[in-house]
């Protein structure tokens, strides 16, 4: 596996070809645009857990992202120790996740209401358990 690119590069590559301004990119990945432009241009460098967290949001493989020949896509093997070190979630996780992060705002806020409604309520059961 050889490094024949680098992030810059390869985000500037990924950006282009999905037609994504900054600021759609920024809502896909939660980091500002003008921070991913900094990224694309050179001009700052993201710490290994961002470049991960990009390549997650992105649905690309963070190996590609980081310049190495592999294939763009997210595929990570099983036996693959460095999973476990990259993603430390398990994979059903990681599929809400990937869910969630295809949802557009409303249905954001949605399961979002649900998951407060349903902590404030295991809270609730909680402090009712611990005072009987």
């Amino acid at each position: 596996m050889n490094h024949i690119s680098n992030f810059a590069e390869r985000l500037k590559i990924f950006r282009e070809n999905n037609k994504l301004s900054f600021s759609e990119l920024e809502k896909i990945t939660d980091i500002p645009a003008p921070t991913l432009n900094r990224y694309e241009t050179g001009q700052r460098v993201p710490k290994i857990d961002t470049a991960v967290g990009i390549a997650t949001s992105l649905n690309v493989s963070p190996l590609w992202l980081l310049g190495y020949d592999v294939s763009i896509d997210y595929q990570v093997p099983e036996h693959f120790m460095l999973d476990r070190l990259l993603f430390p979630m398990p994979h059903d996780e990681q599929d809400l996740v990937m869910k969630y992060r295809a949802l557009d705002d409303r249905g954001k806020r949605n399961v979002l209401a649900i998951l407060e409604s349903e902590f404030t309520d295991a809270i609730e059961q909680s402090k009712k358990g611990s005072s009987a």
